[in-house]
């Protein structure tokens, strides 16, 4: 069985941390895994789960742990738009089926179109947007997460 990692606030152990499921193009992960993870550590301290991308998970394993989180994180770019990966088959349609929710966080420009056609009408934040009248994208994501991450028990009952 192929385990997933984790990245956590200070390298801590993730028992009793919110969990969050990070799921990307594979050729995305290195360019934003660490700076979305740190943006998410700079106001909550919880684990952030990631498929090995020398790994090989059956759909089965995948859905399994996926079943344990209370967030997917997505970084939309174009390749996860236009190219067929797992992310797009298995990991979102699973967590839209199952009610985990999706934070879609825009990464390249000019992509509204495409996100509509993939996501609907899901929200998504943008770091990009420079617009001093607007909420900071910090201040969004952080409210975004104290409204999702809630505990264990409570993410449960709002999911039966």
């Amino acid at each position: 069985m192929a385990y997933l990692k984790y990245k956590t606030r200070g390298d801590s152990h993730p028992m009793g941390k919110r969990k969050i499921y990070f799921a990307c193009h594979p050729d995305d992960f290195c360019r934003y895994f660490g700076e979305i993870t740190d943006d998410i550590f700079e106001t909550q301290n919880c684990a952030v789960y990631y498929s090995d991308l020398e790994q090989e998970y059956t759909v089965e394993e995948l859905v399994s742990y996926l079943s344990e989180m209370q967030l997917l994180v997505v970084p939309i770019t174009k390749k996860l738009l236009t190219e067929e990966t797992r992310v797009m088959d298995v990991e979102i349609p699973y967590a839209l089926k199952r009610h985990i929710p999706i934070l879609p966080l825009m990464q390249e420009a000019m992509l509204d179109e495409l996100f509509r056609e993939k996501f609907g009408d899901l929200q998504y934040l943008d770091k990009n947007i420079q617009d001093n009248t607007s909420i900071s994208f910090t201040e969004k994501l952080k409210k975004y997460l104290d409204a999702i991450l809630v505990s264990d028990d409570t993410a449960k009952k709002v999911r039966a």
